[in-house]
């Protein structure tokens, strides 16, 4: 099943939907994820790929903050247009991507949740693709797997209502790419395969590499939501800068 078809399978969800607290402890299977994804070892040609270990144990965190009870409206039916709400996320968001333009840290975790407490009450308001795709940006940073769940989809609502010729500065600005970026990362964080390949991590002091990827997914996937194709994203790799990294 392509990617186009995954997306349509998920177009009758309810017009509301809300994130209760017993879903932050609940495993995040996102609604465009087939059933089975295999986390397999990829073929002994990809062999700087590393495979998940057996056993793999996903540590809970309670999500900061916690979205209980939270409602989004669905795409086109939400609040009326204010523009004051569409500054005060964009300037949060502004914020956010700010920050990693340095290095990370434990403060930086404290400002992502305090980025995200602010952004609770606006939720419901956002009205604009961008405001979706920017309130999805701020949550795929978050801490726990209820906010990735979020971001996806918000990341979706905000690439529903993009028409599909529109051009953007970056991938980066795309909000087809910040949905395969979000289910990656949610994927990730439960410890499986990713799907699309947008996601990177370091192993035992290595250097950067392509974080797993699920076998089964095509170019021709990756291509309907504007990421790269598996070879860009295995050679994007050897760009990115591990300090004190061992390469392997």
């Amino acid at each position: 099943m392509n990617a186009t078809r995954l997306l349509l399978a998920v177009l009758g969800a309810a017009m509301l939907f809300s994130v209760s607290a017993q879903a932050a402890t609940e495993p995040f299977v996102p609604a465009a994820l087939p059933k089975t994804v295999k986390p397999e070892p990829l073929p002994a040609t990809m062999t700087d790929f590393p495979a998940l270990p057996p056993g793999v144990s996903v540590a809970v965190e309670p999500c900061r903050p916690a979205l209980t009870g939270l409602l989004i409206p669905k795409a086109g039916q939400a609040a009326k247009l204010n523009p004051k709400i569409s500054r005060q996320i964009q300037a949060i968001v502004n914020a956010d991507q700010k920050t990693r333009q340095g290095a990370l840290s434990e403060k930086t975790n404290q400002e992502d949740a305090a980025r995200r407490q602010a952004l609770l009450p606006l939720i419901g308001q956002a009205v604009t693709a961008q405001d979706f795709f920017s309130v999805a940006l701020v949550f795929q940073h978050g801490n726990c797997l209820q906010h990735l769940e979020l971001a996806n989809k918000l990341a979706y609502m905000a690439m529903r209502m993009t028409p599909l010729e529109k051009k953007f500065k970056s991938e980066f600005d795309d909000p087809r790419w910040l949905y395969a970026a979000t289910l990656d990362r949610a994927l990730k964080m439960a410890g499986k395969a990713q799907k699309y390949g947008t996601q990177y991590a370091s192993y035992d002091n290595s250097c950067t590499l392509l974080y797993v990827v699920d076998v089964n997914t095509t170019d021709q996937e990756r291509a309907e939501l504007h990421t790269p194709s598996l070879k860009e994203a295995i050679a994007s790799a050897k760009h990115m800068k591990t300090p004190g990294c061992i390469s392997k």
